[in-house]
């Protein structure tokens, strides 16, 4: 279907451009996994680290503050994990 220029497209084809792009990019980069969600949540903890917490979570779009710091809290756990298992697979290899 042809589309006048300064149309809207259908907007399944906008998202399926988008995912389309994210996945090339990700492969790109050598990561082994990424989701678009990731890198949202990535630029709310940076807002949470760096603004007032209520302007993150206005930022966010969240209706409760609890949200925004959970999901903050969330991923330095997730960092913590990581670094865990990096710390055990590296005792590993050196026995």
């Amino acid at each position: 279907m042809a589309h006048q220029a300064g149309q809207w497209r259908d907007t399944r084809e906008t998202v399926n451009n988008l995912r389309r792009a994210w996945y090339h990019i990700v492969a790109a980069l050598g990561a082994d996994r990424a989701t678009m969600h990731d890198l949202r949540r990535s630029a709310i903890t940076d807002w949470a680290r760096a603004l007032p917490v209520h302007v993150a979570q206005r930022l966010a779009g969240h209706a409760n503050v609890q949200t925004a710091i959970l999901a903050d809290d969330m991923d330095a756990a997730r960092q913590v994990a990581e670094d865990v298992l990096e710390k055990q697979e590296d005792a590993l290899r050196t026995q």
